[in-house]
């Protein structure tokens, strides 16, 4: 489906569990990766499986949209965080946009980093 000049390759509001909604959008060479609501725990699960599209798509860059995410845990941290260390594997950026308050302070420091 395309909207706006993007092609919206998924978008999972009911599949996931409440409090959480994923957008995966293909812009060019770039993936854009909306998040909304809690990127916690009880969601890991089903936005791993939304990010594990990204390898079938030919997205060199990934930018992660966390501006209506409003709480992160220790483990959607590590996801973040892993698709982060996945990307830059692969030659590519992540870009991470709209983080603010408690959500940039989880995602600011990168226990992964060398």
């Amino acid at each position: 489906m395309e909207r706006d000049g993007t092609q919206v390759i998924d978008t999972l509001p009911g599949s996931l569990p409440p409090g959480l909604t994923v957008e995966l959008q293909e812009v060019g060479a770039t993936c854009l990766l909306t998040l909304r609501g809690s990127l916690t725990a009880s969601s890991a699960a089903a936005l791993e499986a939304q990010i594990d599209q990204l390898g079938a798509i030919a997205c060199l860059d990934v930018v992660v949209d966390l501006a209506e995410v409003d709480s992160v845990d220790a483990v959607g941290a590590g996801i973040v965080f892993g698709l982060h260390h996945y990307v830059r594997g692969r030659g590519g950026q992540l870009t991470m946009i709209g983080a603010r308050g408690a959500v940039a302070d989880a995602l600011a420091t990168d226990p992964l980093a060398n």
